[in-house]
């Protein structure tokens, strides 16, 4: 039984979605500790947010009781809330049924979408790997981008995953991974510029921490001096923190300031490449 102003609310009052909730986090809790759990599309009959607070709350429990859990889904939502060494898409063939390790069948289905209307599919790691790249291409070949689109997968190995399964589908598709990764020509995997992760190439240049102190009022150097293990992926996360900016903008600032100081031809050979593509 629950209360909130002075009214009391029982499983009578639930939806369908709410009672088979509660029902599965009553035997989650009660279930022997380090239970295997198969669960059938949970989200059923939940809203979307409840869908992902849902998957939160299966991480959890599997982190304090030691259950491994498996579900299928179809929901977006759901599969946003894990991260990616927590998915598989599976996809039948005329070979049977090939498991895809990392790869989101949500982001799979935009790029399909995409690439049967035309498009060249960029398959890039994560969100700033997308905007960097954009930016490039704005930088030195603006009207390719109306032929491509860029789009992110989680991390290489869903990129090497989804560049796969595209061109199996018979969409033109190439992958572009972050420096740290090798390049692979025969699975059409190309790198951004750089030896590490493009994260750490525009914020830990001269440039782009200049422009946050200038433009900000944020001294990432400092910020990395008290919290050493910073992760990159979080360098515009705490200026946002720090200077109530979103995110966005300041990526865009720092790509800008960064892309502005590298030669001519630093990028040449990535576009020319996703061009001949195209």
């Amino acid at each position: 039984m629950a209360k909130r102003f002075n009214s009391t609310y029982s499983e009578n009052n639930m939806g369908f979605g709410e009672g088979r909730v509660i029902h599965t986090i009553r035997l989650l809790e009660s279930c022997p500790v380090q239970s295997l759990v198969i669960l059938e599309e949970p989200e059923t009959s939940l809203h979307e947010y409840a869908q992902y607070e849902f998957a939160k709350y299966l991480m959890d429990v599997s982190f304090r009781r030691g259950h491994q859990i498996a579900f299928s889904s179809h929901s977006s939502a759901m599969i946003r809330a894990l991260p990616p060494e927590g998915r598989k898409m599976l996809s039948r063939d005329a070979n049977g049924v090939q498991a895809y390790d990392r790869l989101s069948s949500i982001h799979l289905r935009n790029a399909l979408s995409e690439g049967h209307a035309g498009h060249l599919v960029v398959c890039v790691e994560d969100a700033f790997a997308q905007s960097l790249l954009r930016e490039i291409i704005r930088q030195r070949k603006p009207e390719l981008l109306r032929r491509i689109k860029v789009l992110p997968f989680g991390d290489a190995h869903a990129v090497k995953g989804a560049v796969k399964v595209l061109r199996e589908s018979h969409v033109k598709a190439v992958g572009v991974r972050d420096g740290d990764q090798p390049e692979v020509a025969l699975e059409k995997l190309r790198c951004l510029p750089g030896d590490c992760a493009p994260e750490k190439l525009v914020f830990l240049s001269d440039q782009a921490k200049q422009k946050l102190n200038d433009s900000y009022q944020f001294d990432l150097e400092h910020q990395l001096a008290a919290h050493p293990d910073t992760d990159h992926h979080n360098f515009s996360s705490e200026a946002e923190k720090v200077t109530g900016t979103s995110r966005e903008v300041i990526e865009a600032d720092c790509i800008r300031v960064f892309l502005e100081a590298q030669p001519d031809n630093w990028c040449d050979n990535i576009v020319d490449w996703i061009e001949s593509e195209a």
